[in-house]
């Protein structure tokens, strides 16, 4: 009774009745950010397509879309620029290629990681390349047996995950013939069986029932990511000799850290699209 008397007394009444007004100002405030962040992605996502330069006729060109797909640790914001940088120096791809960033720090000049504007950038790009130009598209988050490849930006924002059959889906939809699809996540070898064909290559982080190391909030690259672009791609100057090198520096690194499971990576080279990257 005592208990009930000092609340009553202290507290005027609030122990039974809570005043939510300034809650609810708070929710519509955070709801109309959501609302501005998502209009605004059209008009993002044109102004970075118009950006990229056109095809050379008579000349296989190399384009790009880089993903990164969770907000809540910066390593992944990171991996795509730093894949961009190294595809534009490597490979050729300066001002081909687009990325698509879910982070805070890039809301206000960089498209959304977002299943929405992933399908229209590859629609976008299908327009834009020719029969013998390749796309390359690299994604980078966390990642489910069964959800796929992650997209999340945080509180209020209802991303959709890609999973392999969409990423089929829209791959498909776009027309782009010949594709490298570079996974780095857990359990990305469940990208392989959905994606594969004779004019695809795909290389994954790891196998289908296999983590990946690497997404803490203080590293610049997951070990895939450092193995493949920071190491052996500058190295080989191949897509595919530069997996093999990878896969036996991350399976090094994970050995020498003890962990519970190695990664394990996976490739899968199209007959067709192997040929020519050889």
């Amino acid at each position: 009774v005592g208990g009930i008397f000092l609340n009553s007394y202290y507290f005027g009444g609030q122990y039974f009745v809570h005043d939510y007004s300034t809650e609810e100002e708070e929710s519509k405030e955070s709801a109309i950010s959501v609302e501005d962040t998502l209009q605004k992605q059209h008009v993002l996502l044109q102004a970075a397509l118009g950006k990229l330069k056109a095809p050379v006729a008579g000349k296989r060109e190399i384009y790009g879309i880089a993903f990164a797909g969770a907000s809540y640790q910066d390593v992944f914001m990171k991996e795509v620029r730093f894949a961009a940088e190294t595809f534009a120096r490597e490979m050729g791809m300066e001002g081909r290629q687009l990325l698509l960033i879910n982070n805070q720090a890039t809301l206000q000049d960089t498209p959304l990681a977002t299943s929405v504007n992933l399908r229209e950038a590859l629609l976008a790009l299908g327009k834009l390349l020719q029969p013998e130009d390749m796309l390359v598209l690299y994604l980078t988050s966390h990642g489910g047996k069964t959800s796929g490849v992650e997209a999340d930006m945080g509180y209020r924002f209802d991303l959709r995950s890609i999973k392999p059959e969409l990423l089929a889906e829209m791959l498909t939809a776009s027309g782009i013939k010949q594709r490298i699809i570079i996974v780095s996540a857990c359990y990305s070898g469940t990208m392989i069986e959905p994606l594969k064909n004779a004019d695809t290559l795909i290389i994954t982080a790891s196998a289908k029932d296999r983590t990946s190391f690497g997404c803490s909030d203080t590293a610049d690259l997951t070990y895939f990511a450092d193995a493949y672009l920071k190491q052996a791609l500058p190295k080989t100057k191949n897509f595919i000799t530069a997996f093999d090198e990878a896969k036996k520096l991350v399976a090094a690194r994970e050995t020498a850290e003890k962990v519970h499971q190695l990664s394990d990576p996976q490739i899968s080279i199209g007959e067709n699209i192997g040929k020519i990257l050889k």
